[in-house]
């Protein structure tokens, strides 16, 4: 779906649904919503203190997400011929920071966990999936509890912006 093709105030609808969709998925795994960007939302676990078992949550929610999402997508058939879920996540540390103008300031999370997390969307695209981790996190989330998931198809990428490939799971 485009906004273009929706106007505005049935995009906003769109919008708010899935947020609140995403918002609602990412609590009940104990994560936090850190930003949305459009249809987008950048997750953290861990926040503000991290456990062991925070990979596994991230790991969980990636797939609870993209179910919770599909299935929400089918009830509205015209727009599900356009709109896919895609899901990057990665393991790493973060630093939050308020960052902004004084006059209108928000906490970001910032390092090479995020921009790898959100280039993995792209890899997802790239190969006709909708969910993509790096081995890092599939690998954490393994060491912190039992999953119930098959195990992926991994393969060696190469992340835009950075100099070394990267494992993922497909």
């Amino acid at each position: 779906m485009t906004s273009d093709q929706s106007g505005a105030v049935k995009t906003r609808n769109f919008l708010k649904h899935f947020h609140t969709l995403v918002a609602d998925e990412t609590g009940k795994a104990e994560g936090v919503v850190l930003d949305y960007m459009g249809d987008g939302a950048m997750l953290g676990f861990g926040v503000p203190d991290a456990e062991l078992a925070d990979a596994a949550k991230a790991f969980k929610c990636a797939f609870s997400l993209e179910a919770a999402v599909t299935a929400w997508l089918s009830t509205m058939p015209t727009i599900a011929q356009t709109c896919r879920i895609r899901v990057g996540a990665h393991f790493g540390h973060v630093v939050l920071s308020r960052l902004g103008h004084d006059a209108q300031q928000q906490i970001a999370a910032t390092g090479d966990c995020v921009n790898v997390a959100s280039r993995l969307v792209d890899i997802a695209k790239d190969y006709g999936g909708t969910v993509v981790m790096s081995l890092e996190l599939i690998n954490a989330a393994g060491a912190a509890s039992e999953l119930e998931t098959p195990a992926p198809r991994c393969e060696l990428v190469s992340i835009r912006g950075r100099k070394q490939t990267i494992q993922v799971g497909i």
